[in-house]
């Protein structure tokens, strides 16, 4: 993987699926769900410094509708109006979800990654079963990871 994260010049586009948004509003059952919070903390920092830019979706949309916690469901809207970008399901996003389903992908999250790949250069998300397959998608027009894993690989890239 080269180090896309070097281009000084160009302001990182970031995709948070609605599991990562959500994360720092989870319970903290475990470390690992602490440091997935803090991390994803972290890069929302960047996002309010403009050393990052966030990227919504009609489907982050649909899915915080969807939310049963209302306090959550508050919160993970406050985090989407960071966004600069906002992406709207067209027939493109559609066809892209379709090819994505064919290798395993859930529907949802094939859409995420179809939303993310038009704008974003990182799609983070803290679904493991989801991160495992879409790192064997072919050809991915996106780097993908966990926001531990995407915040280890920022900094040691020397930013």
């Amino acid at each position: 993987m080269e180090l896309f994260l070097k281009d000084k010049n160009k302001v990182l586009r970031v995709y948070l699926d609605s599991c990562a948004l959500s994360r720092p509003f989870d319970e903290y059952l475990n470390q690992e769900i602490a440091l997935e919070a803090r991390a994803v903390e972290m890069i929302l920092q960047l996002v309010e410094t403009g050393e990052f830019e966030l990227v919504d979706s009609e489907i982050l949309e649909v899915e915080t509708k969807a939310m049963n916690d209302p306090e959550k469901k508050s919160d993970v809207k406050l985090l989407r109006e960071r966004a600069k970008y906002y992406v709207n399901i067209t027939t493109e996003i559609i066809a892209r979800a379709s090819e994505l389903m064919k290798h395993g992908i859930k529907d949802l999250d094939a859409f995420h990654l179809a939303c993310a790949e038009s704008k974003a250069d990182v799609f983070i998300t803290v679904d493991k079963r989801f991160l495992k397959k879409a790192l064997q998608v072919p050809n991915l027009k996106i780097k993908v990871f966990n926001p531990i894993d995407f915040w280890r690989y920022y900094v040691g890239s020397g930013n």
